[in-house]
Parts: C-alpha cells; sequence; structure tokens
C-alpha cells in the first residue's frame, strides 16, 4: 500500500479577549495501542509505534507517548531486527477552538493524489460508498475514527484507506478569577485575619496564593481553601508601628490564570487614656462580600479608659440581609453579615456600642456594606471592584489612603469623582492610578474634629459602568479635656487637737474669727473675708470664701492648702486650692471637683497651714475613678532620712497622726516648713491678743499665750523636707 504524507498545523489557543487572559482545556491524547494491529506479528519481527519518518530508532516512541499521544501524525512498524517494514501513517486530530469540530480536508495534502482520482472519507473500512462520509459529516466530524482513500471514478474502486483519529478538545473557557479581600484594620501589636472570597466564573476550579508584594510594617501569612473559595490573610503587626501598610497577593487557578490585588492594612493608633469617663470609640470598618456569600468582618473598639467590656444595640438593621451573630468580644466589634439570595449593591447596619462605665457611655455607628456580583464571563461588561480601607486618623492629623480596583473586565481604565463633601474633613490628592489600579486620597481633619465622618467615591470604566463606595473615618482624639478631679483627704492639726474626743476644737468658728465671719466677743476683730493664703509665702490667689453669703459649717475648724504634684522633688503642682478643714480631720472644698491638667494617674497631695508644719504624702496616690483620697491621720508623711526630716507626730492617745502645731511664722520662701526661733518670735510679738485671727495662735483657742509657748517648745527644730 502505497501511503501519502499528511500534515497537521494544530495548536493550544491561547487568545485575549478585552485584555483579559483565557485559555481553553487541555489537549486531548489518544491510545495508539487501540489502533494498531491485533493479530500476531510475523516471526521475527515486534510492533513500533515511530513519530517520525523515515522511521528509526531515534524517533521510536516508549510506552507512556504511544498511550498518550496529542495530535500529530504517527508511524506504526514492524521492527525485523536489521529492517522495518512498510509504514503504516495514523492521523490523530482535534479541534481548534472554539470551533467543536474539524474539517477532515484540513488533514489531507490533495495535491498529491494520483491523477483522476478523488479524495474520499470513510466511517470504517473497506473504504466503499456504503461508508463514504456525506459532505456535510466531511467538515463538521466529531471525535471518531475515521479513513481517508482516493476512488478512481474510471475503475469505480477504492484505494486502501488511511486512518485520522480525531479526539476533541472541550472548549470551555477558562477565565482568571476576581479576588475581593476586604481590607485589614487593626491595633498595634494584635494579630487579625480577613479572608476574601475567589470570584471565579469557571465553578470548581482550584487556586493557589503567592505574596507579590511584602508588607513593611508586619508579617502576613496567607491561605487557600479550595472548599470555601476564600483565600485568608493573617497579619501581625511590628512592635511599636502604626498607620497605613498593604501586602500583594497573586491567586492563581490550576490553569495558570491569575488575579494580582494589593490587600490595604491599617494600623489604628493607640487612643489617650482619659482619667473621666469618655464613651468608646468604633474604628467603623466597610463590610465587603460576593453575591450569596456570607462574610465576618470584625472592627476594633477603642476605650479610652480601658475597660474593655462593651455592649451593643442594632439602631439600623440591613435592609438586604441579616447581620447575626453581633458580639463585642476582646475589643472588638464582630458583624455577621449575610446578603440576602441573589442580591448585590449597596446596604449598611447601625450599631450602638456602649461601654460599662457608671454612667454608660456609647457610640453610633454606621456601617457600610457593599456586595458585589458574582463574576461573568469577561464577554459581558461589569462594573469595577474597590476595596478601599477605612480612613483613621488622630485629631487635626492629615492621612493618604490607597484601595485596589479589580475589575472582571481587565485591561479597563477607571476613573473617580467624589460623591459628597466631607462634614469634619477635606479631600485632597483623589486620583486613579491605571498603571497600578489604585485609588488614592488624601482626608485632612478640621481643626477640633473628632469622632466619624464619611467619603463617598464613585469609580467609572470607560463604558461608564460605575461602582459607589463609602469610606468610613474615624478622628481618634488626640488628648482628652483634664479630669474634674474630686479630692477626698484626711488631716489633723496638732494645736486644735483634743484626745479626749479625738476631734479638733473649732472654737475660732465660734467665736466668728475665721475670715468674713461676725466676731460674737466685745473687743474681737473681724478678719477679712476669703481663704488666707493669698500672702506671702503662698501668694494663692483663689478666691474660696469670697462668695456672697458663704457660712461656714459649724464643724470647720480652719482653712488649709492643699496641692497635687507630679514628683516628690520639685514644687511640680498641677493643682492647687483652699479646703474647710472640719473637726473630724475631713476636707472639704467649695466645688464638688476640679479641672486637672494632666494625664497622670497618680500625685503627691501636699497639704499646708498657716501655723503647722505642712506634710506631704510618702508615695503617689493613685486617680481611681476620678477620685484621689488619701488620710494622713493613719500614717506618717513624706520624711527624708538623709538628711533627716520630720513628717507628723504621733498622739499617744487616739495613734492618730497629727501635724506639727508653732509652725506660724512663714513671711517669706525659708521660714516655711520649719519650726525655729523666729516662730518663738512670731508667738512673742501677739503674746496677749485674744478675740482675733492670728498665726501665733498655735493652739487655735482665740488666746495667743503661755499654752501657745509650750507648744513651740516642744517642736522647736522640728523641719520639713517637702519641696516648697
Amino acid at each position: 500500500m502505497k501511503t501519502k504524507r499528511i500534515f497537521i498545523g494544530w495548536v493550544m489557543s491561547i487568545v485575549w479577549f478585552l485584555g483579559i487572559s483565557i485559555g481553553y482545556a487541555q489537549l486531548p491524547t489518544v491510545d495508539l495501542t487501540t489502533h494498531q494491529p491485533t493479530a500476531a506479528p510475523p516471526a521475527g519481527a515486534t510492533f513500533e509505534w515511530h513519530n517520525g519518518f523515515p522511521v528509526s530508532a531515534a524517533n521510536l516512541m516508549t510506552n507512556t507517548q504511544t498511550a498518550a499521544a496529542a495530535p500529530g501524525v504517527y508511524y506504526g512498524v514492524y521492527n525485523f531486527g536489521t529492517c522495518y517494514s512498510q509504514a503504516s501513517p495514523i492521523r490523530v486530530a482535534t479541534n481548534s477552538c472554539p470551533t467543536t469540530t474539524v474539517d477532515l480536508r484540513a488533514f489531507v495534502d490533495s495535491t498529491a493524489k494520483p491523477f483522476g482520482t478523488i479524495v474520499t472519507f470513510h466511517s470504517a473500512l473497506p473504504a466503499s460508498n456504503v461508508n463514504r462520509l456525506t459532505a456535510s459529516a466531511v467538515t463538521t466530524a466529531g471525535a471518531g475514527t475515521f479513513y481517508v482513500a482516493f476512488y478512481d471514478p474510471v475503475a469505480l474502486c477504492f484505494s486502501s484507506a488511511s486512518v485520522i483519529v480525531v479526539a476533541t478538545t472541550n472548549c470551555v473557557i477558562n477565565y482568571p478569577p476576581v479576588v475581593v479581600v476586604p481590607p485589614i484594620v487593626t491595633t498595634p501589636g494584635v494579630a487579625k485575619t480577613v479572608c476574601g472570597e475567589i470570584n471565579d466564573p469557571n465553578i470548581g476550579d482550584t487556586h493557589t496564593v503567592t505574596v507579590c508584594g511584602a508588607a513593611s510594617k508586619g508579617t502576613t501569612v496567607q491561605t487557600v481553601s479550595n472548599q470555601t473559595g476564600k483565600v485568608c490573610i493573617t497579619y501581625t503587626p511590628n512592635v511599636g508601628q502604626t498607620g497605613v501598610d498593604n501586602v500583594c497577593l497573586v491567586v492563581c487557578d490550576q490553569g495558570g490564570l491569575c488575579d494580582t490585588v494589593r490587600v490595604p492594612i491599617t494600623i489604628v493608633p493607640e487612643i489617650p487614656t482619659s482619667p473621666t469617663n469618655q464613651p468608646p470609640v468604633v474604628v467603623v470598618t466597610p463590610i465587603i462580600t460576593v453575591q450569596d456569600s456570607i462574610t465576618t468582618t470584625c472592627m476594633p473598639i477603642l476605650d479610652p479608659n480601658g475597660l474593655g467590656t462593651n455592649s451593643f444595640t442594632v439602631c439600623g438593621a440591613p435592609k438586604h440581609g441579616t447581620a447575626n451573630p453581633i458580639t463585642t468580644v476582646g475589643g472588638q466589634l464582630c458583624i455577621t453579615y449575610t446578603p440576602s439570595s441573589g442580591y448585590f449593591g449597596r446596604d449598611s447596619i447601625c450599631v450602638i456600642v456602649c461601654d460599662n462605665g457608671s454612667p454608660s457611655l456609647c457610640d453610633t455607628v454606621n456601617i457600610p456594606i457593599t456586595v458585589y456580583p458574582r463574576v461573568q464571563v469577561p464577554t459581558i461588561p461589569q462594573a469595577p471592584i474597590v476595596s478601599l480601607p477605612p480612613i483613621v486618623t488622630k485629631e487635626g492629623v492629615p492621612v493618604s489612603i490607597c484601595g485596589p480596583i479589580s475589575d472582571p473586565n481587565g485591561g479597563d481604565t477607571h476613573t473617580v469623582t467624589q460623591c459628597n463633601v466631607p462634614l469634619k474633613g477635606s479631600i485632597s490628592g483623589l486620583s486613579v492610578n491605571n498603571s497600578s489600579h489604585e485609588v488614592c486620597l488624601t482626608y485632612t481633619p478640621q481643626a477640633g474634629q473628632t469622632g466619624n465622618d464619611k467619603v463617598c467615591l464613585t469609580i467609572c470604566d470607560q463604558g461608564n459602568l460605575c461602582v459607589t463606595v463609602e469610606v468610613p473615618v474615624t478622628i481618634i482624639p488626640s488628648n482628652f479635656p483634664p479630669a474634674c478631679l474630686t479630692v477626698e483627704l484626711k488631716v489633723l492639726l496638732e494645736g486644735p487637737f483634743n484626745p479626749s474626743t479625738s476631734k479638733m476644737e473649732t472654737t475660732l468658728n465660734q467665736r466668728g474669727l475665721l475670715p468674713g465671719q461676725t466676731p460674737i466677743g466685745d473687743f474681737a476683730v473681724a478678719t477679712p473675708k476669703g481663704q488666707p493664703y493669698n500672702d506671702v509665702p503662698w501668694n494663692y490667689t483663689g478666691t474660696e470664701g469670697h462668695a456672697s453669703g458663704f457660712i461656714y459649717p459649724n464643724t470647720v475648724v480652719d482653712w488649709v492648702l492643699v496641692s497635687l504634684r507630679t514628683d516628690s522633688v520639685s514644687v511640680s503642682n498641677v493643682w492647687k486650692g483652699a479646703g474647710l478643714l472640719h473637726d473630724d480631720g475631713t476636707i472639704t472644698f467649695i466645688q464638688p471637683c476640679y479641672t486637672i491638667n494632666t494625664t497622670a494617674s497618680a500625685l503627691f497631695v501636699v497639704v499646708e497651714h498657716r501655723n503647722h508644719l505642712g506634710v506631704m504624702s510618702p508615695t503617689k496616690v493613685p486617680i481611681v475613678a476620678g477620685k484621689i483620697s488619701f488620710d494622713f491621720t493613719q500614717q506618717d508623711s513624706y520624711v527624708t532620712t538623709d538628711p533627716p526630716s520630720f513628717g507628723q507626730i504621733k498622739d499617744a492617745t487616739t495613734n492618730k497622726w497629727l501635724m506639727y502645731a508653732a509652725d506660724g511664722n512663714k513671711d517669706d520662701f525659708f521660714e516655711n516648713f520649719d519650726i525655729n526661733f523666729n516662730d518663738s518670735n512670731r508667738w512673742k510679738l501677739e503674746s496677749g491678743i485674744f478675740d482675733q485671727y492670728k498665726k501665733g495662735d498655735y493652739n487655735m483657742d482665740a488666746d495667743v499665750n503661755f499654752s501657745d509657748s509650750v507648744l513651740w517648745k516642744k517642736n522647736n527644730g522640728r523641719y520639713s523636707r517637702t519641696p516648697h
């Protein structure tokens, strides 16, 4: 049998459609052994397949190659050891997608046919008119084995036939996935995991993920679940890092088609602590998902009071889905959102998050939700997919963000417009980079503004298909107003203290000698109204006691001057105020609480009196729930050992600590906090004066006499190292 050479020019087709890389299924193969003779070979011969002509050892096919022959021409021969039989060719052919059939004529070189003959195609052997294919069957042949022969119309006979095996290629087009990953929002040092949808038009594709650009402020671990069709990223910020970051991921299907997405990351700055009760701050994070896909989004809850326990109330349920469950665990608000079946578009949920303070304070937030449609084949124009991170910044600090634009119709170009005017800030630098496929902007908060705001953007492709996204804004306070601090103190003065009652005498009050009172004695001298510490060495200018109608409670002994300090080695006062000292040692103030200009959580307490040795708490006193409390009657005050100094005197009868009496000469800086000869002179100068408000009246009985001198002699030489 004379054979003809038959050629085929088939290659796998890779096409580019609208800029999207697509690919067809893998080429089919044929097991050539199913087309070789079934009879035993001639004596001394073996049957072989070759993939070249003339046949030789160089083009001998292995068993593996024979069992999976790709489209091409192959030759079956008997090998007799020293020579080959005449080769029998077989053509393996396949269709060229997107065409699903083949034209058998394309595989025959009709120019080499014998003169006067006609090329015919058949479905069986031997070739005959019975099994001859019709013209349409020749041009639209499907999978099967066909035979080509030459027909001589004069002799009315067919030649021997050559074999054409058609194995059709599955023309299902493979499209790349489109990955929808929500932004990552976390707090310093806290790892955060988010999962995004692998939106693949080819249902059932499997995927892998690799990093194409590592995060600069932390580390990531990324995984793909081919069961759920999601890609998950766990991001761990480096110590001390805040601000924006991103990680670039490439997600590919089993056919090698990929989507590159840059996932935006926000590390929320720490919120300053506040000594007063402040509401929590929810860092609103957009909820992003895909049609018919459930997603869980967690957003940080910042608490200036560090309470860490929160409750929530839904103030506006989603209209196009359900949000359940909602939890506030571990300083986060987590929402699991399920869109209504088939729905895509915008949605939202309103949540009120409250702390467990007293009273409970709350933050009301409106959380935007975007549900993107399932990706169709790229031949169908679709709107872009945008994943912008929330804007999180501190009061008065501009911040720039960027978010990826993923377009199912790859190669599209995009524009962006602003669709609202933010209430608490301004937008600048709004632009689209059509090379990196990102939209970027800078948000600048207005001076003094804190809390929630939003930015509305519309991103469109060149076909005017658009998506509108809402970018939530959280402006964290740079600091909080100074605390309104309640000061609760107790101190006893040695001079008027009566051990038998464990209280101080209120003689000055009873006789109307305190500043602003009307004396009851015939020879008494009234004291000008107002607290008595407005002269040297105190020079305190407070207006306590000046108010019209001011009346002393009958338990008041005298005025004291109280200071709060940040350290024990300098006069670092953050607050000073005059208070009323009551007979049991309690100090009360004109106002219920005071503004303290400090962020310190503990302070030293100093108490001074006009004729007693001043005292300071031995250690810092903590501020608890807006209150600072210390009882000087229960322990000695601040002392030093080198050089040694004095704090208070302990009463032997009651075991209470008392401020040393007889420090009455305080005319200059050096005389304060020191009982010495000048204090004796003060007594001498005022000795014999009665019914007056005098510093030399050390026992405060309204009479400067010998008893006051006794107190001075007992305490002479005592001094305090309290800074003054």
